[in-house]
């Protein structure tokens, strides 16, 4: 699916619960890192279990692009994070042609 548009939607993030509430923001760029879309949750219970947590990306927050980056991170120094994989669904759009 690499030459084709996709519209982002959800970001399925696993990680290790090892504090509470954990500020998380999972970023998304179309344009390198020069401009991104974000969304942030507070996750965690401090039990230690792996866990899945989704981050929507819908109206305003969508980007439909050939290529992302992705960004994962804490803005807590209090806590640690540890996520061990993730998942990006999207809807395919259309094929990329060059004019």
């Amino acid at each position: 699916i690499g030459d084709f548009f996709k519209t982002v939607d959800r970001i399925q993030l696993e990680y290790v619960d090892e504090y509470e509430d954990t500020p998380v923001t999972i970023s998304l760029s179309d344009d390198g890192g020069e401009h991104w879309v974000y969304k942030t949750r507070l996750l965690g219970t401090g039990d230690g279990r792996q866990k899945v947590a989704d981050f929507y990306f819908h109206d305003k927050d969508r980007i439909t692009s050939k290529d992302f980056t992705v960004q994962i991170m804490s803005s807590s120094a209090a806590t640690t994070f540890t996520w061990t994989g993730f998942y990006i669904f999207f809807e395919p759009r259309g094929e990329w042609q060059e004019i």
